[in-house]
């Protein structure tokens, strides 16, 4: 019966979302132990801040919303970044994950501007400390072409594609989207 394995594999699924979930929640229950413990260490707080991020952008079963997940982990690599003003990855992160909120901003109507050009200039940081980052240079695109400034996205993108070695097709389909 075709009906019955629908409901064993839609069983299975929320199993696994259920599983996703106490994971989720046992590893942020540990961040914020780590934080109280060592408050000073910036990897925490980055570590914790792609937590929600992955949260925010549904990769692991939740029931927090994006806007919450997205403010929580701007806010944790905002303190990374206070604490370790050269790190590149939460420079990275923070900027892509602005460029989220700008995208959510943008689909509302409302002006995402701000949004946009604090992700160009996290990702303009993380490109000067970090020249050789394809991930760096990837940000950065996304910040130009947001702002609509493609010309600077094309080549943010096209420097991301060769600095990965063919690990960002992606890249591929942001040079041809802009």
């Amino acid at each position: 019966n075709r009906g019955l394995v629908y409901r064993k594999l839609a069983i299975a699924q929320q199993q696994r979302n259920l599983e996703s979930r106490r994971a989720a929640q046992t590893a942020m229950d540990s961040y914020d132990k780590a934080a109280e413990i060592d408050p000073d260490f910036a990897a925490t707080y980055y570590e914790r801040g792609c937590l929600w991020n992955d949260l925010a952008q549904g990769n692991v079963a939740s029931a927090v919303d994006f806007p919450t997940a997205i403010r929580r982990a701007i806010a944790d690599y905002d303190i990374a970044i206070r604490l370790h003003p050269g790190y590149v990855e939460a420079l990275i992160n923070r900027s892509c994950a602005r460029f989220g909120v700008g995208e959510k901003e943008r689909i509302s109507g409302a002006d995402p501007t701000q949004t946009y050009l604090q992700a160009r200039q996290d990702a303009q940081r993380a490109v000067a400390l970090a020249p050789l980052s394809w991930n760096a240079h990837g940000a950065l695109g996304w910040g130009c072409e947001g702002l609509q400034r493609y010309s600077e996205a094309f080549a943010a993108f096209e420097t991301s594609l060769r600095l990965s070695n063919g690990k960002a097709p992606h890249m591929r389909e942001a040079i041809e989207r802009v």
